[in-house]
């Protein structure tokens, strides 16, 4: 026969009571922080950091401050990676990556030199007999 549970108090090991102050393991000893306790405490002082920095400078972020992908992408670099375009086994991602960082670098004004737009143009048509139809596509819109 069971017995009804009814009217009993669920039993709490000594570290789970919610009206111990102070809770010690069941073994005794010192209570040590766990991976998740130091985690929280860490995010914590982060989040803490943060709001008592923008209270200090009058709770107004830096309007100009704006995040790029490509920040710090340098023409030379660029033009040494557009190479790609040459190899037999065209990595389709590669390729319109590079692409997309060549409009972007000049979208922002920077001027490629006569021998560095032909490099890049006949590099950039070999892209046309590509297999990958996104490719194909995006050498298209953006010619």
């Amino acid at each position: 026969r069971r017995r009804s549970r009814q009217g009993r108090r669920p039993r709490v090991a000594a570290s789970m009571n919610p009206r111990d102050p102070s809770p010690v393991p069941p073994g005794g000893g010192e209570m040590q922080p766990t991976d998740w306790q130091t985690q929280g405490q860490q995010w914590l002082s982060g989040v803490r950091e943060a709001a008592l920095s923008t209270l200090a400078s009058g709770g107004k972020k830096d309007e100009d401050e704006v995040y790029s992908p490509f920040m710090g992408l340098q023409k030379s670099t660029l033009l040494q990676e557009c190479r790609v375009f040459n190899d037999p086994q065209l990595n389709p991602r590669t390729c319109a990556q590079l692409i997309t960082k060549i409009l972007f670098l000049l979208g922002q004004g920077e001027m490629l030199t006569r021998s560095e737009s032909t490099e890049i143009f006949f590099g950039a048509t070999k892209l046309f007999q590509a297999k990958d139809d996104h490719l194909r596509r995006m050498i298209t819109s953006s010619a």
